[in-house]
Formats: C-alpha cells, sequence, structure tokens
C-alpha cells in the first residue's frame, strides 16, 4: 500500500482534530509567509502567494505524516482519546449551577473592591492638608 498508516482503526477523532488544527495552523502560516514577503522584500502578488502556498503545504504535509505514520505521534493522540473518553463531563443543570456562583462571586467582590476604593477615596480627600 502507498500510506502505510500506523493502527489506522485507533483514534479517529483525535487525529481527525489534529488534522483540522494543523490546517488551520498551515492557513495561518501560508498567509503570513506571503503577507511577510510582499510587506518585506516587496515580492510580487503572485511570489507572495506561490512562496506562501507551498509552505502551507509543505508544513501540512509534514504534520500529516507525524499524525498519521509517526508511532510515537499515533499512540500519543490514542492514548489523549482513550483518556478523554474517561472523563465525566458535567450535565448542563451542573454547569449552569457552576456559572451562577462564579458569576456571583465575580458581582459580590466587585462590590466589595468598590466600596473600598470610595471609602480610601473619600478618606483621602478629606486628610488632604492643603
Amino acid at each position: 500500500m502507498f500510506i502505510n498508516i500506523h493502527k489506522k482503526d485507533q483514534g479517529l477523532v483525535a487525529r481527525l482534530l489534529a488534522i483540522a488544527t494543523a490546517t488551520i495552523f498551515c492557513y495561518f502560516l501560508g498567509v503570513e509567509v506571503h503577507i511577510f514577503l510582499h510587506k518585506f522584500f516587496g515580492a510580487s502578488e503572485g511570489t507572495g502567494m506561490t512562496l506562501g502556498v507551498i509552505s502551507c503545504v509543505g508544513v501540512f504535509l509534514v504534520c500529516a505524516h507525524y499524525i498519521g505514520r509517526y508511532p510515537k505521534t499515533v499512540d500519543y493522540l490514542i492514548e489523549t482519546e482513550t483518556e478523554m473518553r474517561k472523563v465525566n463531563w458535567p450535565t448542563k443543570a451542573e454547569i449552569m449551577a457552576s456559572t451562577a456562583v462564579v458569576i456571583a462571586c465575580v458581582v459580590i467582590l466587585s462590590l466589595y473592591i468598590f466600596a473600598n476604593d470610595l471609602a480610601v477615596g473619600f478618606l483621602l480627600e478629606k486628610l488632604r492638608i492643603f
């Protein structure tokens, strides 16, 4: 077979997410290379775009090689996906309750700091000597 994928039946979700992340990274890398060449070296639009696309494709192919065929990376992604399936995710009610507690604490702390700021400002204004 032309492309030999290491443990191709395992870790599909983690690999797809890694490929999606690599794709986004490579896109922005290509755009930055294009802008850099055009801005600092005065390269024409076509040259900057071509080199940006070439660098984007090159980095993507290296990332895809490591994500699909490099055994250490593949094993890491498989183990990551296995561990993520073991996580006890909170329910919607737990998230809503936790969010309400955080918002209430932030409001109370903000009011406390605001009151202290007013009190210290008032005291400093009264203690002004001149």
